[in-house]
């Protein structure tokens, strides 16, 4: 009876010191404990370097190691060496110096042969050079890897492997070519706030965009590297489809993007007499013009893809169904999201 009156005690219950107190607090103690933030559960930090690539190819690999980030087991910390012009610092610079100790792991989905599609002679002549400078580089005997380390060279890696690693070992992700496949890259809001330009460059945008009495075209041109054939998923922009989409879209056309001398600029100079040329000579600037015009006809370029891409101002980009933009030509690359309405093919 005794026993049971006490359990019943409200006064017993409410006073720690009268019933069991240090029994409740070693469980309050256990509780707490059972409270454990998930960086300390997985403690090993995993490492992603971002190569050194051009403008476009830097943006769209920095953006891929983020959404990897999201995929890896533990803390991830990211380096890049920064682009400026489209508001990306710096980071981790140290980890491009430091000497680690990895197994490598392999990431590529088997495709057919070495020579698939979208791939150079130099990119193969490249890797298998790394390939031969990795076999005689001599290992530290007797130590174990620091780091499992995977190499991102293709378009459509298999990132099973990459999870699958991240959970035991600690990861080194080396992302040296940009993944142009849209399914690999974050979000549009999210890819926005990672790249979200300068002020500097937006004012000047504005104010060039601002000179027109209405919406031009904008057409980018990419030359350069291209005009040798040497890559035929680059292709330059026939002067016929621009004069196609100008019509299409009743908007007067204004080119952006590599204008120097060239037979390409040359014939188009010829062909659109009135037209203006803006020769900013910054691709700082050509990428947030692009960024904040309405309509667009894009080149066979990751860079002015990028930039259409990230607009909050599109309404219409008209890209040409040919080169790294026809999955046919380039299956391992995919940046055709048809559920985004401004993208259209034009055919000329």
């Amino acid at each position: 009876m005794n026993r049971s009156a006490d359990k019943s005690d409200p006064a017993n219950e409410s006073n720690p010191s009268k019933r069991h107190s240090g029994g409740q607090e070693a469980r309050g103690e256990t509780r707490r404990r059972r409270l454990i933030p998930c960086e300390e559960a997985f403690p090993k930090t995993h490492k992603i370097r971002v190569a050194k690539l051009k403008i476009g190819n830097h943006a769209i690999a920095y953006l891929f190691a983020q959404r990897i980030g999201c995929l890896i087991q533990g803390p991830v910390e990211i380096a890049s060496r920064g682009i400026a012009e489209l508001g990306l610092p710096a980071s981790h610079l140290d980890f491009y110096e430091e000497a680690y100790r990895c197994q490598d792991i392999s990431c590529e989905y088997p495709w057919p042969s070495s020579q698939r599609l979208g791939r150079s002679w130099t990119k193969r002549a490249q890797d298998k050079w790394k390939g031969i400078v990795a076999r005689a580089t001599p290992t530290r005997e007797n130590e174990d890897p620091e780091y499992a380390r995977f190499s991102i060279r293709t378009n459509t890696p298999n990132l099973y492997p990459i999870r699958s690693y991240s959970i035991n070992h600690r990861l080194l992700v080396d992302v040296e070519s940009s993944v142009s496949n849209i399914g690999y890259l974050p979000s549009l809001s999210e890819a926005r706030q990672l790249l979200p330009g300068t002020s500097t460059l937006r004012e000047q945008a504005k104010t060039i965009l601002q000179g027109f009495s209405e919406e031009p075209l904008i057409v980018h041109i990419r030359a350069g590297d291209i005009l040798d054939g040497h890559h035929r998923l680059y292709k330059p922009l026939d002067w016929q489809l621009i004069k196609a989409a100008s019509a299409e879209l009743n908007r007067r056309p204004v080119f952006i993007g590599q204008l120097e001398e060239s037979a390409l600029v040359r014939e188009l100079k010829a062909v659109f007499p009135t037209a203006d040329f803006l020769h900013t000579q910054s691709a700082g600037l050509d990428f947030e013009i692009l960024r904040q015009s309405r309509f667009l006809l894009l080149s066979t370029s990751t860079f002015a893809w990028l930039a259409g891409w990230l607009s909050t101002r599109a309404q219409c980009i008209l890209i040409p169904q040919n080169g790294l933009y026809n999955p046919v030509e380039a299956p391992e690359i995919n940046l055709v999201d048809c559920s985004d309405r401004r993208f259209h093919f034009l055919i000329a």
